[in-house]
């Protein structure tokens, strides 16, 4: 079952057991944690999170958690997509139905969009992305991002308008070290 966009592969993505199986990220994963502890005044204030670095080294899992924290406490105004998925799901759908999806994507309280900079990069899809971005901004949304760009393949790739609102109530979080994909499993 998905719930609120967690694939199956990350219903095991909560703070809990990601503990038991070991931190390998103790400081990246302390402010995650750290921004959960003050999750509301978080949502009220629009803040976010940017997961930035390597491939396999534990964004997406850490951004599931958050969003699996939410469904707990019981806010499913909360959304996780990739945005290569997200991009897919607006041009797939067509009038009142890409309407809706669009205004979801604009509204819900926490968005986590995952892998930044997957997507085409230009025309109609770039204007799109920037929009639900400026009005996430604009309307005080909290937004996590995943990436693996570095801030200079950031900067070649969306306008400076946009990066500015993805820093100006955004935490960056950088992660360091090895792939540690298939060691973060269920517990």
């Amino acid at each position: 079952m998905i719930k609120c966009g967690i694939y199956e592969r990350y219903h095991w993505a909560t703070f809990e057991n990601i503990e038991k199986r070991g931190i390998p990220e103790k400081q990246a994963y302390s402010k995650v944690l750290a921004y959960v502890q003050n999750l509301e005044q978080n949502l009220k204030n629009g803040n976010g999170l940017i997961l930035k670095g390597g491939v396999g080294t534990g964004k997406t899992t850490l951004a599931a958690a958050v969003v699996q924290h939410m469904i707990r406490i019981g806010n499913t105004s909360c959304h996780f997509v990739p945005l290569a998925s997200l991009l897919d799901e607006i041009f797939s759908r067509k009038g009142d139905d890409q309407k809706e999806y669009i205004h979801q994507l604009k509204n819900c309280k926490l968005l986590v969009i995952d892998d930044l900079g997957q997507e085409y990069g230009e025309g109609w899809v770039q204007l799109k992305f920037e929009n639900i971005i400026s009005e996430r901004y604009n309307r005080c949304r909290s937004t996590i991002f995943t990436s693996n760009l570095s801030a200079e393949k950031m900067k070649d790739r969306y306008t400076e308008r946009i990066i500015d609102r993805f820093r100006d109530n955004s935490d960056i979080i950088n992660f360091t070290g090895r792939s540690l994909r298939g060691q973060l499993r269920a517990v």
